[in-house]
């Protein structure tokens, strides 16, 4: 009896390859997709954080400056009350101007330096940084800094 052989090509295996491995660079596309707007996602957290810092950073340089008429050159402050708390303002003057600094801690995870600047000319410059760490003293390579200025 004769029996005739017949040769396998195994097209069925390299259709199922082909497939496989479209399947897979489909996966890892989406999968290097959804990882880069994992990032943007954090650093724009991040940055919301250090806007609001900053924000909160400036009414309070706001509210001590017009309202409260802290930031006088001749009778400097020594501390300013921001979110219920005394904080240290440093003093640097220079003729018959002035700049006056604090920093502090607005939340477990964001702090806000502030620089009041008081010209000669009447003048003033409120410039207020906040950042998503909780101490604004210690540098950060993983920080995000955002800032605010006034001028009137």
């Amino acid at each position: 009896m004769l029996k005739l052989r017949k040769k396998n090509k195994g097209i069925a295996l390299l259709m199922a390859m082909y497939i496989s491995s479209a399947a897979s660079l489909l996966g890892l596309g989406v999968f290097m997709l959804l990882y880069g707007q994992l990032g943007i996602a954090g650093t724009a957290k991040g940055s919301v954080v250090a806007f609001y810092a900053a924000d909160t950073g400036l009414e309070c340089a706001l509210y001590g400056d017009l309202v409260s008429k802290i930031f006088s050159t001749s009778t400097p402050p020594a501390t300013i009350n921001c979110a219920g708390s005394d904080r240290n303002v440093a003093f640097q003057p220079s003729g018959m101007s002035g700049t006056f600094k604090f920093d502090y801690q607005v939340s477990p995870n964001a702090c806000v330096s502030v620089t009041v600047q008081k010209l000669a000319s009447g003048q003033t410059i409120l410039d207020s940084f906040g950042e998503n760490v909780s101490d604004c003293s210690v540098s950060s390579t993983r920080s995000i800094q955002r800032g605010l200025e006034v001028t009137y």
